[in-house]
């Protein structure tokens, strides 16, 4: 009845248990997973690492895995990666080590922690923005400097600022770009000289 996901493997990584929730998270049924490999919830580098660990693992010895929380990526059926919250122990069971993974989904956590990073981003950009603004005299010099923190900030290799025709009906291509590479996106840049757009487009 557990909310988070419990799967059980041995110290060969089989799955030896599967609860409602993990089949919820991953879209396998416990019928097809118990007897698998759990390495099909990875993706593959993750599961390399993890043979490695299993390999090495001395189930007696304190571990910078076991008892910690901490965040890895599991694959779904579809082969979506997911932002997994994952806590593993262990247990003896007729002589044998079994570790029990507790992992939780942490989608929303992740996408508000994102959001949050961009606001925060965006607001600094703003202020430097505006401090370029009030600090350069003139209107080109001023947007050719905008121009080139905002893409160094977002890391784009190439930007392009356009300016609003005198009625303010239109958009105009300018001279004012950013380019990481001088010599790249020629086709891009001689389109861009003759591209306007007018009100909604």
């Amino acid at each position: 009845a557990s909310p988070d996901s419990v799967i059980t493997i041995d110290s060969k990584g089989v799955v030896q248990s599967f609860n409602h929730s993990a089949e919820l998270l991953f879209g396998y049924t416990a019928a097809y997973m118990i007897g698998r490999n759990i390495k099909l919830l990875m993706p593959k580098a993750i599961a390399l690492e993890h043979d490695y660990y299993l390999e090495r693992c001395d189930p007696g010895a304190a571990s910078g895995v076991i008892g910690q929380l901490r965040e890895v990526e599991g694959m779904k059926r579809d082969g979506t990666l997911v932002p997994l919250e994952l806590s593993v122990s262990t247990v003896a069971l007729n002589n044998e080590t079994l570790y029990i993974g507790l992992l939780r989904d942490i989608t929303e956590r992740k996408r508000a922690e994102q959001r949050a990073a961009r606001e925060e981003m965006e607001n600094r950009l703003l202020d430097r923005a505006a401090a370029i603004a009030a600090n350069v005299g003139s209107f080109k010099p001023a947007l050719q400097a905008i121009l080139d923190l905002t893409c160094k900030t977002i890391q784009w290799p190439v930007g392009h600022a356009y300016i609003a025709s005198d009625d303010l009906q239109r958009l105009l291509p300018s001279d004012i770009w950013y380019l990481r590479d001088e010599s790249a996106y020629a086709p891009f840049r001689e389109l861009t000289r003759k591209t306007e757009f007018g009100l909604g487009e």
